[in-house]
């Protein structure tokens, strides 16, 4: 029983971290999409995903969420063959690099309002 409940413990941990990896990423899109039409003063960095900036935006949304989807998708079908704490490890590098982008954010956003 005590085994089931650890178990379970950490399968709702990882799904949230999934969860929130999948939220970053949509969310950088987001911002990216903002800061280049709305603002005009960022480009987006990442050469494989110029094209999709240049897509309208619910066209580019749509696209995004299925290529977040594919990573996320592929960490979930990991989770069974990889020891819990491995797993975890194995989380927080995409987790650790998804920031990377917001830390280009933080800077632009701040930029737009001191203004």
């Amino acid at each position: 029983m005590e085994f089931a409940k650890e178990k379970s413990r950490k399968k709702v941990s990882t799904n949230t971290i999934l969860n929130i990896l999948f939220l970053l990423m949509i969310g950088d899109y987001l911002l990216t999409y903002l800061g280049m039409y709305t603002f005009g003063v960022v480009e987006e960095a990442n050469c494989l995903m110029v094209w999709l900036m240049e897509l309208p935006f619910w066209k580019g949304f749509i696209i995004r969420i299925c290529i977040a989807l594919v990573p996320i998708l592929l960490l979930k079908l990991a989770e069974r063959y990889k020891d819990p704490d491995i797993y975890m490890s194995i989380l927080l590098v995409p987790l650790s690099i998804q920031f990377i982008p917001y830390i280009a954010h933080v800077i632009w956003i701040y930029k737009c309002l001191k203004v």
